[in-house]
């Protein structure tokens, strides 16, 4: 039995799978993550305090935090994509200018992943 990792998640989901890319092509890893949570800078708190792995932006984990660095584990593997979240306040309608660049992004993200 392979031993087990605390892994986190920026997530709120504790299940997750992580589809890296490598020089073998995509490796799926299934994760069962100890904590969750959307609060990435949480996850990196936690990370640095020697708890567990997380799968982090480089910027965000290249971040000193109280001199203490983070390892990178898997150094041939990386995350192909990622997340974007537009936010705006909630109301009953929506601008038009933020329609339009919401989806403006998302046709325009689709293409650029796409190759």
């Amino acid at each position: 039995m392979p031993p087990t990792i605390a892994c986190f998640t920026a997530r709120r989901w504790r299940r997750t799978t992580w589809r890296l890319t490598g020089p073998d092509g995509e490796e799926s890893v299934e994760v069962t993550a100890r904590i969750s949570s959307d609060e990435m800078w949480f996850i990196v708190r936690v990370t640095v305090a020697g708890m567990g792995i997380a799968l982090l932006p480089a910027r965000t984990a290249g971040v000193p935090m109280s001199g203490v660095g983070l390892v990178r584990v898997l150094p041939k593997l990386a995350l192909r994509g990622g997340g974007l979240n537009i936010v705006f306040p909630s109301s009953r309608y929506l601008p038009a200018r933020v329609s339009l660049l919401r989806d403006f992004l998302a046709v325009r993200l689709k293409a650029m992943m796409a190759r």
